[in-house]
């Protein structure tokens, strides 16, 4: 498993202040550089923020460059154009006619291991009682344990509630007891 590392963006200065009415194009990138995504918004704080509780790549960000366009319109054809021919290894909208889009999640066979991977940790650490019977745990700060998004210590501890070794709760998950 990964070290574990934080990958924090605070746009709310640099770029959100300085921009408004204006739409950013970002790349996210590897740390060997390899590009990870493009995307366009308004404020990158909320979307970044989104992205580390919905991508299960994000724990793979560990750079990102950002271009400011005056418009939207703008910043739609130049991500259009990114995705087309950069190709980021994930890529969340095809955009169809009239200007409307739909999501069609690319999935990753490497990520969907590293969730296995990740669940095969976790349910062995349950097994071994270094989680309690009646212990909460929390997707955030699995994450940060493990060093992967949110996202994907999700479906991980979803493989664990499958096999009902932890339960759903509002706030996270709780260790069922063993037997």
């Amino acid at each position: 498993m990964t070290a574990p590392r934080k990958v924090r963006f605070n746009a709310s200065n640099s770029y959100n202040a300085n921009f408004a009415g204006r739409t950013a194009l970002y790349r996210l990138f590897t740390s060997d550089g390899a590009l990870l995504y493009v995307g366009i918004t308004c404020n990158l704080d909320q979307r970044l923020a989104k992205h580390t509780l919905e991508k299960l790549w994000w724990h793979q960000v560990a750079r990102m460059t950002v271009e400011w366009r005056a418009t939207r319109a703008e910043a739609l054809q130049a991500e259009e154009i990114a995705e087309r021919e950069e190709h980021p290894r994930f890529c969340d909208t095809r955009r169809l006619g009239g200007g409307w889009t739909r999501h069609a999640r690319r999935s990753d066979p490497a990520l969907q291991q590293q969730i296995l991977d990740t669940a095969d940790e976790l349910r062995k650490a349950v097994l071994e009682g270094r989680f309690q019977a009646g212990e909460l745990l929390r997707e955030r700060r699995v994450a940060e344990a493990y060093g992967i998004s949110i996202a994907m210590t999700r479906s991980a501890l979803g493989v664990l509630t499958q096999e009902r070794l932890v339960g759903s709760v509002t706030n996270g998950f709780l260790v069922r007891p063993l037997g």
